[in-house]
């Protein structure tokens, strides 16, 4: 995964809008930080709020990067430990963080739905804890799979919940910065992983260190309002004034009231079963563009270069360790994807997704060629190329990182109507999980057959399908409210399109 928006709500069609202000009690109280003497200047808590609840994300960078740090100490009889696993055996351990985010992306994804999007990214986070400290005290295969296997759940839940609450709270002029946010702290997190790797800490601390942050995480979502929709949908009127308070910084939000309350008043009225609302064109259209950009961003191959980054860099035989190359890889994907957030809503998502597509390409079918050159021919005897395969990988992941690592999460939020975003972002979901499983399990079985070059020159020529399939079938979002996206999806000339 890279995994990875704007995302719409998702609501209880049989909440009833009201001003709870003389409820006794509320099952969502706003916290102290809601008093508008206590906020920043506007947008600020926007941004914190979003970087607080993506720390979570930065926890799911983990479980992507726990690969690359644990396949040595778990395989490598040379190695000292309490037992060891074949690599067949990995290859499941891998893979199973993907089956428990399929398991858990949809049912968790709509326990949002009834208990708030801030509650059940806290209540997560101890799960996540557990997870890892299965796989820091494992004796055996078996706990190692369940350990990943509740990583997993979480990992899917998070990959939900989070972009819908940071996509909530902002404001459409910073939709897209706060969306990439997710694909940024993922990022952090792998990163973080390459780096204990690389430093030679202990498969047992890096466990215990990663068991730590979701905590971290769940303590700093604590002091922030939940989303303002999700409140004005459970009738709690108030609650969202409050949060909206913060989150803009103004006590000036009864406009915005307004229009939430309306919003959602259409849609409660006008909400239909899946299957009808899906009969749309408009619906069409947005479930297969999201559906197969997700596709694209995982059968490039950027979860076989995370998952197996060391074992990649061993084989190229490359003059540094394969930790200290996987760090160097990990730091340009951080600064890359921070560099996302700055352009993502200047550039575009189509002009990002056709150059990263088209670069990703071409890095691949250079890191492609290198295998095949050593590995098959003799043309390199004597010449010095072991720099290709360092200088592939950095720009693979530079462009990955600057298109289609954030944009498919931010896209799939801003296509989806809100008759159909609930169900269609968990179906967009469970697809990015399915494909990162086949990816990450058989990319072993990919290579024996056909060769690392081969492997790669297949990841490079999907990349280059999804180039032609963006230029003539993506729809650009930048800038456009939900209304004018659904009505250039219908096929009609959408009113008053401003660019924000």
């Amino acid at each position: 995964m890279s995994l990875h928006s704007a995302v719409g709500p998702r609501q209880d069609e049989n909440s009833i809008i009201e001003d709870d202000s003389n409820m006794a009690s509320s099952s969502e109280r706003t916290p102290l930080l809601a008093s508008p003497s206590n906020t920043m200047p506007s947008r600020s808590m926007q941004y914190l709020a979003a970087l607080s609840a993506c720390t979570a994300a930065m926890a799911v960078g983990t479980t992507m990067g726990w690969t690359s740090a644990a396949e040595k100490p778990l395989t490598n009889s040379a190695i000292p430990g309490d037992y060891k696993i074949d690599s067949n055996q990995f290859s499941w351990v891998s893979a199973m963080l993907s089956i428990g985010a399929i398991v858990g992306a949809v049912p968790l994804g709509y326990l949002a739905n009834i208990i708030g999007r801030k509650k059940v990214i806290i209540l997560l986070a101890p799960f996540m804890s557990i997870g890892y400290l299965l796989l820091a005290f494992s004796t055996g295969f078996w706990m190692l799979l369940l350990g990943r296997f509740i990583l997993g759940g979480v990992t899917g839940a998070y990959c939900v919940v989070v972009p819908m609450y940071t996509g909530e709270i902002a404001e459409p002029a910073i939709r897209g910065v706060l969306g990439s946010f997710f694909q940024l702290l993922i990022t952090a997190g792998i990163l973080l992983a390459y780096a204990l790797n690389a430093l030679n800490v202990s498969l047992l601390w890096i466990n215990i260190v990663f068991a730590i942050l979701p905590a971290i995480m769940a303590i700093m979502v604590l002091y922030f309002p939940d989303s303002p929709r999700w409140s004005i949908s459970k009738g709690h009127e108030t609650d969202a004034r409050n949060a909206l308070k913060v989150f803009r910084g103004t006590s000036d939000v009864e406009d915005e009231i307004q229009l939430i309350k309306d919003d959602i008043t259409r849609e409660r009225e006008a909400k239909l079963p899946f299957s009808q609302a899906v009969s749309t064109t408009a619906a069409k259209k947005a479930l297969f563009l999201a559906l197969t950009v997700m596709l694209f961003q995982q059968f490039s191959g950027i979860n076989a270069v995370i998952f197996y980054a060391s074992q990649i860099f061993a084989d190229a035989k490359v003059p540094l360790e394969e930790s200290q190359c996987t760090v160097i890889v990990g730091v340009c994907q951080i600064i890359a994807t921070y560099v996302s957030t700055l352009i993502i809503d200047r550039a575009g998502r189509k002009p990002l997704l056709i150059s990263s597509g088209a670069i990703m390409a071409i890095s691949g079918a250079l890191l492609g060629l290198y295998f095949y050159l050593t590995e098959q021919t003799h043309v390199t005897d004597g010449v010095d190329i072991s720099w290709l395969p360092i200088v592939s990988m950095v720009v693979f992941i530079i462009l990955f990182s600057l298109g289609y690592g954030p944009i498919p999460w931010l896209y799939m939020g801003e296509v989806f109507s809100d008759q159909i975003k609930e169900t269609g972002m968990s179906i967009a979901t469970v697809v990015n999980w399915i494909s990162v499983f086949i990816v990450t399990k058989f990319y072993g079985d990919l290579k024996e057959g056909i060769g690392g070059y081969g492997a790669f020159w297949v990841f490079s020529a999907i990349s280059v399908l999804g180039c032609f399939f963006t230029f003539f079938f993506v729809l650009e979002t930048k800038g456009k409210t939900f209304d004018q996206i659904q009505m250039e999806l219908a096929g009609e000339k959408p009113k008053n399109l401003n660019r924000i």
